[in-house]
């Protein structure tokens, strides 16, 4: 088995996910969905940090994408670990999208 690489989450990526999370609180959506959501995100991640090429690759050759459902997760493949950027909700205007 492939060995895993370490996750690290920037302020930015801790924003958009708490931000996502409580965009749908707000909208009276359910604990359980809520945590439905977020374990998407992390079973995502998790994979990602024994497979980290599981994305689409863009930008410079470490930076890759990866979707799951409406959310795209950036990412950035380090020597050691996987840096969670960004996580953007598709939906959104592409040209608020900051890279």
């Amino acid at each position: 088995m492939a060995k895993r690489k370490r996750i690290i989450w920037t302020p930015q990526a801790k924003i958009d996910r708490f931000d996502i999370l409580k965009f749908y609180s707000d909208a009276g959506i359910s604990i359980k969905s809520l945590r439905k959501i977020d374990s998407q995100f992390r079973n995502t991640i998790r994979h990602l940090s024994v497979f980290p090429n599981l994305g689409k690759s863009f930008g410079n050759q470490n930076e890759r994408i990866i979707y799951k459902g409406y959310y795209i997760i950036i990412y950035k493949i380090l020597e050691d670990s996987i840096q969670i950027m960004q996580i953007w909700d598709s939906r959104r205007n592409p040209d608020d999208l900051k890279l």
